[in-house]
């Protein structure tokens, strides 16, 4: 199931920002057509990925299925733990003096199998034990929320949010049967929420002063690179003006409009370490 303990991420309040209620719609399911999720959708977990043995969060072990209906329920329990509204339902368009709506394009989590736990349950006791715990692999975790609008009981757009978006890339905890990737995908979700919560209270606070419609910022969308497993071998070409420009500019950066930026959104926490693909990483 899409779950995480709020109390990990939430920040205690000493009384709610706002007395009105809020109902989170459910999220629009959008994953489908955007190519980033299809292993998800089209493959049993573990499964092979570009020659190389992978789990990945498949679709056919999320219990109860619906899985935008377990994001969306998550993400409103995350924002009732907060405290930030009087009340907060879920996919109840008929109770709130506010709604809330928005489009999951993409919930993608994939790690390479460890077989480590398997010769720990060989071996036995503590030692065993410990063999297993220790077992590690590369990951990477990319979710994106989009279109997050806050209307009032009319229907009236009264509020436009960032996205709730970020890619995670780095050694997790590992297992051969494919459980963990389920965690590190929910633990993932709920670090972006908590990153972007503060936004909803910023515009709760300033009585959702409605900004002009932007493109989203986000990096994980249709087209953009795939997941670091199935990346192509390198060009053994020179590089070409446009990647002699990337070069540029130093590590951790992008080079976009004539300047070099962050290619991560949002920022990297602050013990992380953003790289040239958009991913976040323990720092060194």
């Amino acid at each position: 199931m899409v779950t995480y303990n709020t109390s990990d991420w939430v920040v205690s309040q000493q009384a709610r920002l706002s007395n009105q209620t809020l109902n989170v719609n459910f999220l629009q399911d959008a994953r489908r057509q955007n190519p980033l999720n299809r292993p998800a959708f089209d493959r049993k977990t573990p499964t092979d990925v570009n020659h190389r043995k992978v789990c990945v969060n498949s679709e056919h072990r999320y219990e109860g299925g619906n899985v935008a209906a377990q994001v969306t329920r998550m993400i409103a329990a995350h924002i009732r733990a907060e405290k930030v509204f009087a009340a907060v339902s879920t996919g109840n368009p008929a109770y709130g003096d506010l709604q809330m709506s928005g489009v999951l394009q993409l919930f993608y989590g994939q790690q390479d199998v460890n077989y480590t736990d398997v010769v720990g349950a060989v071996l036995g006791g503590l030692i065993g034990s410990a063999i297993a715990s220790s077992a590690k692999s590369m990951g990477i975790v990319q979710i994106q929320i989009t279109g997050i609008e806050i209307h009032d009981r009319s229907g009236r757009l009264i509020g436009r949010l960032p996205d709730i978006s970020g890619s995670f890339q780095g050694e997790y905890p590992a297992d051969s049967d494919c459980r963990r990737i389920y965690h590190h995908v929910n633990n993932a979700l709920g670090k972006l929420v908590s990153r972007w919560l503060p936004r909803l209270k910023d515009a709760v606070r300033g009585g959702f002063v409605l900004p002009p419609a932007s493109p989203s910022s986000s990096p994980a969308v249709a087209g953009s690179p795939p997941p670091f497993l199935v990346v192509p071998a390198p060009r053994s070409r020179p590089a070409g003006p446009d990647e002699q420009l990337l070069a540029a500019c130093s590590e951790g950066l992008q080079f976009l409009e004539d300047r070099c930026v962050s290619p991560c959104n949002p920022p990297c926490g602050e013990n992380e370490t953003c790289t040239r693909r958009g991913f976040c990483i323990p720092a060194r």
